[in-house]
């Protein structure tokens, strides 16, 4: 069971390094480096594990997450252009790029 949950730990880690802010933008919300990253997610599988994150590896990593669930697609990437998020968690770079040429934004994969 315990190494179940190293499992969990590290696999939930590794997933927020790898890809948490799947589009980046250079216009980031805040300089701050106190402040928390602002994350939008999808409930499911993102916001789930986001908030695992959040409650249990984050104070170890002194990492801040402010995490905003939505249920559309367009959400995240706007908020993310616009500077109100820094990050969003949902989507894979074929859907990134065409986002991109159909609503001329400029988001950056990042992981």
């Amino acid at each position: 069971m315990r190494n179940a949950l190293k499992f969990t730990s590290v696999l939930a880690t590794a997933g927020l390094a790898l890809s948490l802010a799947a589009c980046g933008s250079s216009g980031s919300s805040s300089s701050d480096p106190n402040a928390p990253l602002k994350v939008v997610a999808s409930p499911t599988p993102h916001g789930q594990i986001l908030k695992y994150v959040k409650d249990n590896l984050a104070d170890k990593a002194g990492l801040k997450l402010d995490i905003k669930e939505v249920t559309d697609y367009v959400t995240p990437n706007t908020a993310v252009q616009d500077g109100s998020a820094d990050a969003n968690y949902f989507q894979h770079v074929p859907y990134l790029e065409d986002f991109n040429k159909k609503h001329g934004t400029d988001i950056v994969s990042v992981g």
